[in-house]
């Protein structure tokens, strides 16, 4: 009898069990879920609506920075090519060796302080990295005012014999007045202009961005 009781209170308990399941659609929901739930919602809202716009604006702002003290020295390039300011070979090759002893003074320490080699070679391509950018930077905006300037004696040259006395005095005046690379393109929108009056066609000399 005692059996039969203890097997009907089973039946019972998971009949209990079974019809809760049902009303509540499974296991209460635990209290700390809901609140992280809640908050991440909140917080998701107030990325999209506040955060989001605030970062967008700022982004926006550092590239324009950015932008424009690139195309400021890229004007200033222009200027001292114009001007026949081009840097000192000597002074690239002090930069030069001054960047390879400092690498081989810090290779020495390296060598000497550092036991682990993988942390040796994250840290010599660090140095090779930011030792050399200064020189690689000055050599390269170098090649670039002196490629600028020699382009332009060439097409002088080319174009000797079809110019005036006068339009090649202007000519040089101009080139010497060029401030940024919007003067440049016009000066050599002027030039454009001749050849094709004259009959000639004036090629122009590869002249890459330094960087």
């Amino acid at each position: 009898m005692g059996e039969y009781n203890v097997k009907e209170t089973e039946k019972y308990d998971s009949h209990i069990l079974i019809v809760r399941t049902k009303r509540t659609g499974g296991a209460p929901m635990d209290k700390n879920i809901k609140t992280g739930i809640i908050a991440s919602l909140i917080a998701t809202i107030f990325f999209i609506y506040f955060l989001h716009p605030i970062l967008n604006l700022v982004s926006k702002f550092v590239i324009f920075l950015i932008s424009l003290a690139y195309y400021g020295y890229l004007d200033r390039l222009y200027s001292e090519a114009a001007l026949g300011f081009v840097t000192d070979p000597n002074m690239l090759i002090g930069l030069w060796c001054i960047a390879i002893l400092v690498l081989v003074l810090i290779s020495i320490t390296v060598i000497r302080l550092v036991p682990d080699k993988s942390s040796r070679r994250l840290i010599a391509i660090s140095c090779l990295v930011l030792i050399t950018f200064i020189p690689a930077v000055a050599t390269s905006t170098c090649i670039f005012k002196f490629k600028l300037e020699k382009s332009f004696q060439a097409h002088m040259r080319f174009l000797g014999p079809i110019l005036s006395a006068d339009a090649e005095r202007q000519l040089w005046r101009d080139w010497a007045s060029i401030r940024s690379k919007k003067d440049y393109d016009e000066v050599y929108r002027c030039l454009n202009n001749i050849a094709i009056k004259g009959g000639v066609k004036l090629d122009e000399l590869p002249v890459s961005v330094p960087f």
